[in-house]
């Protein structure tokens, strides 16, 4: 055997090696922190959102810029006001059939905040629609649209109110590493300023719609800054990977 021949032969074996090396290094990496025992879940991911204020009115609807895609969620935040006393209650429903159910609300303040979802929802380009029943809104009603996927279902939710220039919704438990939190913080008075720690997807009339994904367990809260003495309302929901 020629000394180039053997050469070869070493640098073919060598190549070998390390090929099988970086193969058991791959089996051995620590699993997804979303992944459960059916394998590694899709984390939650912002598709997109729409906002708009209707002003006083019972009844808005509101779309999407692009089609949904089947097996979404898509969540519904709505504010309104009252000439009265009393505030109204709300439904959301939209022309494809999706069923939407209260994640959190009503929170009250001098307006009345909520927040919908509907999960596994059909493909299309749906129209989502609020009505509000009792006293109508006389000059607000907002209402802010997402859409994420890779979400199974509403997990728990907290809403409350406060006159301080911290805003918080208050503390829930995340048992499933990868949930979606979403916050939606209300000011009656001044525009409420985020968290720089979420991603923030509407500040229409104000209002903070953010979102982050909690990639360990543990306690969260949606928070944000306002200014001391106004009153303000920060519901958060938990969404399940």
């Amino acid at each position: 055997m020629t000394t180039a021949t053997r050469a070869w032969q070493l640098i073919a074996m060598g190549a070998a090696c390390s090929c099988s090396l970086l193969t058991n290094v791959d089996d051995l990496r620590a699993p997804d922190a979303a992944a459960g025992s059916d394998g590694p879940k899709s984390l939650p991911k912002f598709v997109q959102q729409n906002a708009n204020d209707f002003g006083g009115t019972a009844n808005a609807s509101l779309s999407f810029a692009s089609p949904v895609q089947a097996h979404d969620t898509i969540v519904v935040c709505v504010r309104f006001d009252s000439g009265v006393s009393s505030f109204g209650t709300l439904a959301v429903t939209d022309t494809q059939g999706d069923s939407f159910h209260v994640d959190v609300g009503p929170i009250d303040t001098g307006t009345r905040q909520y927040v919908f979802s509907a999960s596994d929802v059909a493909a299309g380009s749906p129209e989502i629609k609020v009505a509000v029943t009792g006293p109508a809104p006389v000059g607000l009603m907002t209402i802010y649209l997402l859409e994420y996927s890779g979400i199974s279902g509403f997990s728990t939710g907290i809403g409350v109110t406060g006159s301080s220039a911290a805003v918080s919704s208050g503390a829930r438990q995340v048992t499933s590493p990868g949930s979606l939190v979403l916050g939606f913080l209300t000011d009656d008075s001044v525009a409420v300023t985020p968290d720089i720690a979420f991603d923030v997807r509407s500040t229409l009339k104000g209002v903070v719609v953010e979102d982050e994904v909690a990639l360990t367990a543990g306690t969260y809260a949606a928070t944000g800054t306002t200014d001391a003495g106004t009153p303000w309302a920060a519901l958060m929901a938990i969404y399940a990977p």
